[in-house]
């Protein structure tokens, strides 16, 4: 064995290289960096997330889906979301379904059709007569072996913009049919080129992104943020008096683009319901030609003053002699007076009266359908819109219902009139009933589900009106709304031909009136009773009946019980909550009462109604500050209500508040400048906040308004005499 040597061998122990990692610590160092990474992309999605939640945890903003899931008899069904038209509309403008309520699982044996549209889809001016129902008592009644859900989601003032996400929801719930009849509000509705909701967006991608956006809580901050106040809209739903200043002539640039909006929307509603596996009626859209002259005329560009001079000369001239019978020598007038200007729409209107007048009903036509293209406010689908619904009817699930066809077939001499519209686009009964034949027959032809299963009988209108209970009552109820609610406002008194159609309503109204007779209103009672006899789950009915006993015959009890019905239909109505409330508040049951407003304003809080009612109530009860804050709420959702301001400026006075009860007073004969006991009021209030001078000129306005009312004259007196003022003459 040798020595070991002086020197001691080293083994050779590898040096770590300190400047580079090991690979283990450059994994970790890439984990890190990734980690970082995420999270950097990550922080502003939580952020986003959770401003979301916060909002919605304190409330904000609205549920933009278009339905309310719910249990009815332990079954789950779906329902409309009223929060839904917040999408398109301000709080204070926000539209409504009529309420509708299916099962979310469709059972074997029903067929499901959904109906799309704008409000004479919907049924205005009275739901319970839409075409809708009066297609599901003919369905019915044909196919007595098979269940039908007609689904009715129309709404007033949507276009196809509101119509297609619409689609997309009910497209999920398997509907064997959609019906489409839209089309009328396409230039006045949401995004369109005459609208008062929103501006006009050339780029239909853009108002999908924002409405997209819209959908959430955060969305709706960010918009609401950004939104400009628009007088129009801050005063409340206006009608169509709000769109007056928004008019579009034929030649505008812009409805190229409002055409092609149409156009997309409606070939995406197509396809959204087709893949649901539905086969697709799309409807033309008729409207009142020879009874609706246009709302509002535009000239040409260009005319110089002498042939604006020249035009004006001949028109007024045309109308004199039409006046006079002078027919011939009117269309020559009108005629030299459309060679200078042919955008003139009245003219063309008149043109086309003439001839009607004259028996030339061929060329009368022509006439009023050019006017109604060149009508500068465009309430109407014209004959671009209904193109467009014709070229999309082609493909194996998509079918035509030339409805606006067949409308004129239904009309005298083919001219669409007052048989069969109210006023320029809302349906009649037999409107309706023309409508809703149609889409029954060509349902029966194309949908394979009802393919040689008719075994029933085909109701006659007189049968779907008796089914349907409309009955004498509800034609004048109709009558009266459309005559003293509709046509004296703009823009109807600006038509022409007013003051002549409006006689003959009110020759109409006169006859409809004898239904006010107890023996007529019990005949009516005992229509609605075996209706709903026959129909025991129709909450319409239920609804329209308790309407009849409240208004009409006094009947609260029985008028809460119908209400009470109703709610078992359709328990999300808030409107039956708000009408049963008042029912239980004149029978003394304060209470239930108030739990039926409160429960409504939860439903749709921007509603004035049940906020007005709820105040009536508190001041009732005396309990001021409730009433005060309640009459406060009504005035906001619906501006300038003039039964509002009295009780409140007496709220007010009693408690001292003389400053802000006379505010309130103003504002109100500023809103309602005819209300001669809100005058007489301002003024007791003003002497009493030692204003004379300013009392006796609101007393003198009040006597203006009502110079037979013996009660203001007293009230003057009384206060002038005390301060020994003269009563003004």
């Amino acid at each position: 064995m040798a020595a070991p040597s002086g020197k001691t061998k080293q083994s050779k122990i590898p040096r770590r290289n300190l400047t580079s990692p090991s690979p283990s610590s450059a994994k970790m160092r890439k984990s890190r960096l990734w980690l970082f990474r995420l999270l950097f992309v990550l922080f502003p999605v939580f952020i986003l997330f959770a401003a979301e939640g916060i909002l919605r945890w304190k409330g904000y903003g609205f549920s933009a889906s278009v339905l309310t899931p719910l249990v009815v008899d332990g079954q789950a069904c779906l329902t409309n979301n009223n929060g839904f038209s917040r999408l398109f509309f301000p709080e204070t403008l926000a539209r409504e379904f009529d309420p509708f309520v299916f099962p979310a699982k469709k059972g074997s044996g029903t067929i499901r059709v959904v109906v799309l549209g704008e409000s004479a889809a919907q049924g205005t001016p009275d739901g319970a007569y839409a075409f809708s129902r009066i297609l599901s008592r003919l369905l019915e009644s044909a196919y007595p072996e098979l269940r039908f859900e007609v689904i009715n989601t129309g709404m007033t003032a949507i276009n196809s913009h509101a119509i297609l996400p619409i689609a997309e929801a009910m497209s999920r719930y398997r509907p064997e049919a959609v019906v489409v009849y839209m089309g009328n509000n396409e230039v006045v509705g949401p995004y369109g080129a005459g609208t008062v909701f929103s501006q006009w967006t050339p780029h239909r991608g853009l108002i999908r992104a924002g409405l997209a956006l819209r959908r959430y809580r955060l969305g709706q901050w960010l918009s609401d943020g950004l939104a400009r106040p628009n007088p129009e809209t801050l005063r409340g739903w206006g009608g169509m008096q709000m769109f007056v200043e928004h008019q579009v002539s034929a030649d505008d640039p812009r409805l190229e683009g409002v055409y092609r909006h149409f156009e997309a929307n409606l070939e995406a509603i197509c396809r959204v319901s087709e893949r649901a596996g539905a086969r697709v009626l799309l409807c033309t859209v008729g409207s009142n030609l020879r009874d609706c002259p246009p709302f509002a005329s535009g000239h040409k560009a260009g005319l110089t003053e002498g042939q604006m001079a020249e035009w004006k000369r001949l028109f007024e001239q045309g109308v004199e002699l039409e006046r006079k019978g002078q027919l011939a020598e009117a269309v020559a007038a009108f005629a030299a007076a459309w060679a200078i200007d042919d955008r003139h729409a009245e003219t063309a209107f008149r043109l086309g009266r003439c001839a009607e007048r004259g028996q030339d009903f061929a060329a009368a036509g022509p006439w009023y359908r050019r006017a109604r293209q060149l009508d500068t406010l465009r309430f109407r689908a014209d004959d671009r819109i209904n193109e467009i619904v014709r070229e999309k009817a082609t493909g194996t699930n998509r079918m035509l219902v030339d409805t606006a066809t067949i409308l004129e077939q239904a009309s005298p001499n083919g001219l669409t009139g007052r048989e069969l519209f109210y006023e320029h686009v809302h349906l009649t009964f037999s409107g309706n009933f023309v409508v809703a034949r149609t889409i029954f027959e060509s349902l029966g032809k194309r949908l394979p589900g009802l393919k040689d299963k008719r075994t029933g009988s085909i109701l006659t209108e007189a049968q779907c009106a008796e089914s349907l209970a409309f009955t004498p009552y509800d034609q004048f109820r109709i009558a009266d709304e459309i005559l003293n609610q509709n046509l004296v406002k703009p823009p109807f008194t600006a038509q022409a031909y007013h003051a002549e159609q409006v006689a003959e309503l009110n020759k109409e109204f006169e006859i409809l009136k004898s239904v006010k007779t107890p023996e007529s209103l019990a005949a009516c009672s005992a229509a609605y009773q075996r209706a709903i006899e026959a129909h025991p789950g129709d909450g319409f009915l239920n609804w329209k009946y308790g309407r009849l006993l409240a208004e009409e015959m006094a009947d609260y009890a029985a008028a809460e019980r119908q209400y009470a019905l109703v709610q078992l239909r359709l328990p999300l109505f808030h409107r039956a909550l708000t009408a049963r409330g008042q029912m239980l508040a004149q029978l003394g049951n304060n209470q239930e009462a108030i739990r039926q407003f409160v429960r409504a304003i939860e439903l749709q809080p921007n509603n004035y109604d049940p906020h007005y009612q709820l105040a009536r109530v508190f001041h009732k009860q005396g309990h001021a500050f409730e009433a005060i804050a309640e009459y406060r709420k009504t005035l906001h959702y619906r501006p300038g209500y003039a039964p509002v301001y009295n009780p409140l400026a007496e709220l007010l006075q009693k408690r001292g508040q003389v400053d802000e009860a006379i505010a309130v007073c103003i504002e109100g004969t500023s809103a309602n400048p005819q209300d001669a006991i809100l005058f007489c009021n301002l003024g007791v209030l003003l002497d009493t906040a030692g204003r004379p001078k300013d009392a006796i000129q609101a007393f003198k306005r009040a006597m203006e308004l009502a110079p037979d009312s013996a009660d203001i004259r007293r009230v003057a007196e009384t206060v002038l005499r005390r301060r020994g003022i003269p009563m003004p003459r």
